[in-house]
């Protein structure tokens, strides 16, 4: 607690400052890494998003996510017709945000409202064992910056892969 004393009009008036070592965020929102399969403008025309296949962790990656809460990281695989396939990364910003209109005093104004509970942290297989459709891994994340840890995310590709292959081992021996 800092004490400041001054005079006002002969009267002395004294200030108590509390320094904390807290700091407050005023808006909320995380930073995350994004990259896409393949080089995507933006709304902004100076900002482009950067090629995963290209990805370093540098700061040209960086996003801030003011309307989010977690980060992201989809894997999937293409298959193509003649019969290779490409393991395709994508980062980002999870989608948290339900943006309407309302009338306010006769005028309307923009709400973003975002969704904290519609994620949960780790990873989850979509189209899993669908032999017609590819499978794709989401993978959320609280962390500043989280989303790039080819480690933790690695540990559960590798979990759910196994997963994947006793899934279809058991369908081919039933």
């Amino acid at each position: 607690m800092v004490a400041y004393s001054f005079t006002f009009n002969g009267r002395t008036l004294t200030a108590l400052l509390f320094l904390t070592s807290t700091t407050f965020h005023i808006a909320s929102g995380i930073e995350c890494y994004r990259c896409a399969p393949k080089p995507m403008p933006t709304s902004n025309q100076t900002e482009k998003i950067e090629m995963c296949s290209q990805f370093d962790g540098s700061s040209k990656f960086r996003v801030d996510c003011p309307y989010s809460t977690f980060c992201m990281k989809r894997n999937f695989t293409l298959n193509f017709p003649d019969g290779t396939n490409a393991m395709v990364t994508e980062r980002g910003c999870a989608h948290q945000v339900l943006t309407y209109k309302i009338l306010v005093k006769g005028k309307w104004q923009i709400v973003n409202d975002v969704k904290e509970e519609i994620y949960q942290e780790g990873c989850h297989a979509e189209n899993a064992g669908e032999v017609d459709k590819p499978s794709t891994l989401y993978c959320y994340c609280s962390g500043r910056l989280c989303n790039t840890s080819p480690k933790h995310f690695h540990i559960n590709w590798l979990l759910w892969m196994g997963s994947l292959l006793t899934l279809i081992i058991s369908k081919v021996i039933i």
